[in-house]
């Protein structure tokens, strides 16, 4: 058995929500296809919550967007996930994402990019930004993705879109965000959503978050069939540790 530090959470958005409407119009909660996936989640009052689709599943985002009937009906653009990044965007002024089950002192950790352009701000409730958050680089051919941190100074913290819009990959939460890997870039060690990739074949050990060694490996790993939970995957022999969670 070996001792992991299990408190923070980490968010990844690599569930494809079921497409549910396939033509105008459309009404709040449709998801439907335009040229990415699409949640039609508007309303025309403030601070409406809709949770949103992520790993794990019984998660404490939550997202808002109050517009017109006629934008509703047209197929406003609430939340869109961008399936090829693993990643949802926020485009727009008017689109809120809340975090809730903060404790004070939190971290709230983004891998964040810019939509297009390079000029994206939040509006921030409840959180604190770091003061040395970089502004993020235009999108070019790619999607160029930054770390934001945060620090909570209440329970749940509220993110307004203020200027552009951003793709968001990953967000961790809780005391020790800033500590857990979800890429060991120098070991070659990334976890997609669905598989631990082992780009330069090094021995790894997954642990399950008891502490169990529940398999070791030279080559990448589907999670596919995993049970729900927190896992730990470590380079064999090294305290390099990489921490998921299903």
């Amino acid at each position: 058995m070996i001792t992991f530090n299990l408190s923070a959470v980490i968010y990844t958005f690599d569930v494809v929500p079921t497409v549910t409407k396939d033509a105008a119009p459309y009404v709040a909660g449709e998801i439907f296809l335009s040229g990415d996936i699409c949640l039609n989640q508007t309303t025309t009052e403030d601070d409406v919550w809709f949770p949103i689709i992520a790993n794990p599943s019984s998660n404490g985002l939550k997202y808002s967007l109050k517009d017109s009937e006629t934008n509703m009906a047209a197929g406003k653009k609430a939340v869109v996930y961008k399936s090829a990044e693993n990643a949802i965007v926020f485009d727009g002024t008017k689109r809120k994402m809340k975090i809730e089950g903060l404790n004070i002192g939190d971290v709230i950790y983004m891998s964040i990019g810019s939509k297009g352009s390079a000029a994206h701000t939040f509006t921030v409730t409840g959180a604190d930004a770091n003061a040395s958050n970089p502004a993020l680089a235009a999108k070019g051919d790619a999607y160029v993705y930054s770390d934001w941190y945060f620090t909570a100074t209440a329970t749940e913290a509220i993110f307004e879109v203020a200027t552009g819009g951003s793709i968001i990959k990953i967000i961790k939460t809780g005391a020790d965000a800033t500590g857990i890997n979800v890429t060991m870039a120098d070991q070659g060690i990334i976890f997609t959503g669905s598989e631990i990739i082992n780009t330069k074949n090094i021995e790894v050990e997954v642990y399950n978050m008891l502490g169990k060694k529940i398999l070791n490996s030279t080559s990448s790993i589907s999670t596919k069939n995993f049970e729900k939970g927190i896992y730990f995957v470590r380079q064999a022999g090294t305290n390099n540790v990489l921490k998921f969670m299903i």
